[in-house]
């Protein structure tokens, strides 16, 4: 399976000019575990599982990952690059209905492409062959200038919050499509935004580990459904947020 993955926004993209197909992931009733063999974006294979039990050293210089040998490897053992498309698609899935993410998207073309452009700078950051391009700085900035922000925070950066909310809700993503299992993997990948969400927010740092975990509390999602989809431990005013951050950033720097 080819994939193709373009970035290009036109302000004059609206809801009326997509005809969106899916991935079954998109659809957040429809259970990750369910096979989907008729789907005509994803493979939706399973994993090897030969690297489950692996320490996979993380490695990560100029923006690549320098034992590219290794993480190639590691993403055909969980499945191929259409492990990272699925579980991406199943975030932006759930991340649309999110109170606070959802302001951040600027175009509406379905949760498949919202994940394969993610998707794309994963599999390209860690070795793999994607043919096109993810612009990621253009992205990163339309998403800060979104009009569906409030005209007071548009154009800032992104908050510890924010920060926060993404992690959860990504590492859920990744624990509906099998990943969590998958020790190796899971370890690395934690890493691996805990590398990345610094561009975010830099106090969001040392939150990676315990936002994986968040997901695994069936207590902690049944909360989070019922608030209607926002998180109320989580806000600006959150006892010493940034300071407890801080500390926590300074020693994963060390």
């Amino acid at each position: 399976m080819t994939h193709t993955t373009t970035f290009a926004y036109d302000s004059s993209d609206d809801d009326d000019n997509f005809d969106i197909d899916e991935c079954p992931l998109a659809d957040i009733t429809t259970s990750a575990t369910v096979p989907t063999s008729g789907c005509p974006f994803h493979c939706h294979a399973t994993a090897a599982n030969h690297l489950a039990d692996a320490s996979i050293p993380f490695d990560m210089r100029r923006g690549y990952c320098a034992n590219k040998a290794t993480t190639v490897q590691l993403l055909a053992d969980i499945g191929g690059d259409d492990k990272i498309r699925e579980f991406c698609t199943r975030f932006y899935a759930r991340a649309f209905l999110d109170h606070q993410l959802k302001p951040f998207f600027f175009i509406d073309d379905g949760a498949t492409a919202h994940g394969g452009r993610l998707a794309a700078w994963i599999i390209q950051t860690m070795g793999g062959k994607v043919y096109g391009h993810h612009f990621w700085q253009p992205a990163h900035q339309f998403a800060r200038y979104s009009d569906r922000r409030a005209p007071d925070v548009r154009g800032n950066n992104f908050t510890v919050v924010d920060s926060r909310v993404w992690m959860r809700v990504h590492f859920w993503a990744a624990r509906e499509c099998g990943l969590s299992a998958h020790q190796g993997f899971w370890d690395w990948y934690i890493q691996f935004i805990e590398h990345f969400i610094r561009f975010y927010s830099y106090y969001a740092v040392g939150y990676a580990r315990a936002d994986a975990d968040w997901s695994a509390s069936p207590n902690n999602l049944a909360t989070y459904k019922a608030n209607d989809y926002q998180m109320p431990d989580l806000t600006d005013e959150s006892e010493d947020i940034h300071g407890t951050a801080t500390g926590l950033a300074e020693r994963c720097e060390a």
